[in-house]
């Protein structure tokens, strides 16, 4: 791995199905493994990734209510770790998420690449003059 934040990033999950946003800036906090209260050896691979989720939208929903209320960073950085350690697991638990068909985010990105598209128009000869306003 490199030595970078998203060099160390793993997609475990993508969708498109969330109706609001749940954050607005890129929030990154370390906490010691030892501190996490979170246990998932017990849970098959699928819930996992679900309680990953969930839990990371529901963090992100509440910081962005202490925002819109006005409150500072120390009301968001109380959110991030209360939250953290009783609901993400530590690194050990997150590691053993990862399974051979989760991608790391450089191999997302190129497995997701933008459609090639051709427009009917691109096809017709004589090419027709561009669209002045």
């Amino acid at each position: 791995m490199g030595n970078n934040i998203h060099e160390a990033a793993w997609l475990l999950h993508t969708t498109e199905e969330c109706p609001t946003r749940s954050y607005d800036d890129f929030h990154v906090k370390v906490f010691p493994a030892s501190q996490s209260q979170c246990e998932m050896k017990s849970m098959p691979q699928l819930e996992r990734v679900y309680h990953i989720y969930t839990t990371f939208l529901t963090i992100g929903e509440e910081v962005r209510k202490v925002i819109e209320q006005g409150k500072g960073q120390k009301a968001i950085d109380s959110i991030l770790q209360n939250n953290s350690l009783q609901s993400i697991p530590a690194q050990e638990d997150l590691q053993a998420v990862i399974g051979v068909e989760v991608q790391t985010l450089k191999e997302y990105l190129e497995f997701v690449k933008a459609p090639d598209i051709v427009l009917e128009d691109e096809l017709v000869w004589p090419v027709k003059p561009d669209f002045d306003y």
